[in-house]
């Protein structure tokens, strides 16, 4: 099990999960097909695809301090760009945009959103 902390004098949002395999069914209560799309044509495989989709946009919600209605929520967020060179993406999420750097390690994906530049995550 891991564990990760960041400090930061701006809010931020994390979310770490275990890339376990994932039905189907569950990819469309998270993204829509374009969504979907924009990560497949960024060279991602679908699992991967989904765990980078709900770390994200839980993570941009965490940062939003939504935690009610959570499911609902993640249709509000909606993935605009993939930049897998620098291992980011950029949301969009009630007319504001964020951006969301992601750590992928030992079989998990962790997503970070901050608006700050110099915000790093550490796990443990």
């Amino acid at each position: 099990a891991y564990v990760g902390g960041v400090t930061s004098l701006s809010p931020v949002g994390v979310d770490l999960e275990f890339k376990r395999p994932i039905a189907m069914k569950i990819f469309d209560r998270v993204a829509t097909n374009k969504e979907w799309q924009l990560a497949i044509n960024a060279g991602l495989d679908s699992r991967t695809a989904f765990f980078m989709v709900w770390t994200a946009k839980e993570a941009v919600l965490k940062r939003l301090g939504v935690l009610q209605g959570f499911y609902k929520g993640l249709s509000d967020c909606v993935l605009e760009e993939v930049y897998m060179a620098m291992k980011q993406t950029i949301f969009s999420c009630n007319r504001k945009t964020y951006r969301v750097r992601y750590y992928d390690f030992d079989g998990h994906l962790a997503a970070l959103c901050s608006d700050a530049v110099n915000v790093e995550l550490h796990l443990v």
